[in-house]
Order: structure tokens, then C-alpha cells, then sequence
């Protein structure tokens, strides 16, 4: 079964399932942040692995680049665990 991303407001998604690696590159082509605008990210039914981090980094580029802020709500353990071996803890906003 392939994840999926809800959109629950044009500013706010929920990921489930586990990411595929062409779903990574989909999600992260498909994102265009505003300039200024949040983000927020809910992970709480998000199965951690290399593509969902893909997507991450992919969409903290793009939020970086025109200085939105993209938020990682409720990431269940085994993603805070991948972020942190991977030494990107430091450049998420995480709210648990």
C-alpha cells in the first residue's frame, strides 16, 4: 500500500502509509511554498524510511528558499530516530 498526503488546508497536509521513492519526487515537485507562509506536516501514521526523508529535506529546500517555515508535527519515533542518525535534527521544527 502506497502513502498518502491529504491536504486537510492549503496549508496544513497529513502523510500515511509508507513514501515511495517516485511518490518523493511527485510530493516534492508538487510542492510550492509562499514566501513568509507555515507549513505544517502532520506524521503521526507516517512509516519512516529514506523516500519520506527525501520528501522532507525536498520540502525544507524549497521552504527555505523563500523563507516559509515548514513545521514536522507528531513524527513517530523511528523518524525522530532517521533524523537524528542522519545529523538533520538540527534544521527541523518538530512538534511532538
Amino acid at each position: 500500500m502506497s502513502a498518502q498526503l491529504v491536504s486537510r488546508t492549503s496549508q496544513t497536509w497529513s502523510v500515511t502509509g509508507e513514501v515511495d521513492f517516485d511518490q518523493a519526487q511527485e510530493w516534492v515537485e508538487g510542492f510550492q511554498p509562499q514566501t513568509g507562509e507555515e507549513y505544517r506536516l502532520e506524521l503521526s501514521k507516517a512509516k519512516a524510511n529514506a523516500a519520506l526523508l527525501l520528501v522532507l529535506l525536498g520540502w525544507l529546500r524549497k521552504a527555505r528558499r523563500t523563507r516559509a517555515h515548514l513545521l514536522l508535527q507528531q513524527p513517530e519515533e523511528a523518524l525522530l530516530r532517521l533524523i537524528s542518525l542522519s545529523g538533520l535534527d538540527a534544521f527541523f521544527d518538530l512538534e511532538e
